[in-house]
């Protein structure tokens, strides 16, 4: 097996690893979207902190609460996946107040029920822009790596091994 082929397939192991940390709640957040959408009311919001690769980030904490088909529900389900910008609404402290900003105890919200499976809700629907972004950026990164001898032989043809 050449390098260039042991390179390549590396990076489709390095590839496939990022996508499946990234998107582990891609299919849920797409579902989402199609699920019912229902009046709720918040009971309590606030500023709260998560691990991530051994650092603290804020994320926004919501705790709402439904009915769905005569039973009452509580959730604190804000997203899935990165609809509100940074990790699952996860960012700056003055990102994640801003995002908490439309979600005062006792205020109405819509709120996102999946009719299969009613205690299972969310308030942010969807997969936002940027994790498309990501995807897209990830793909091209690991694709320039993977083609790199490719790509400079394009650049400077007849340059390979030695390109001095």
């Amino acid at each position: 097996m050449s390098a260039g082929l042991r390179l390549k397939l590396i990076m489709l192991f390095v590839w496939l690893a990022f996508i499946g940390m990234m998107f582990r709640g891609f299919p849920i957040s797409l579902a989402s979207k199609r699920w019912t959408q229902i009046n709720g009311r918040v009971i309590s919001s606030r500023k709260g902190t998560r691990q991530r690769n051994g650092t603290n980030v804020s994320v926004p904490v919501v705790s709402y609460s439904y009915s769905f088909e005569g039973k009452q529900h509580q959730s604190e389900s804000f997203t899935f996946l990165g609809t509100s910008g940074g990790l699952g609404g996860a960012g700056f402290d003055r990102q994640v107040e801003q995002r908490l900003k439309p979600f005062t105890p006792n205020s109405s919200v819509s709120v996102y029920v999946n009719p299969k499976l009613p205690s299972e809700a969310v308030l942010i629907p969807g997969v936002h822009w940027s994790q498309y972004a990501a995807l897209i950026g990830i793909t091209l990164f690991c694709l320039g790596v993977a083609f790199i001898v490719e790509i400079l032989n394009f650049i400077w043809p007849g340059c390979q091994p030695n390109c001095a």
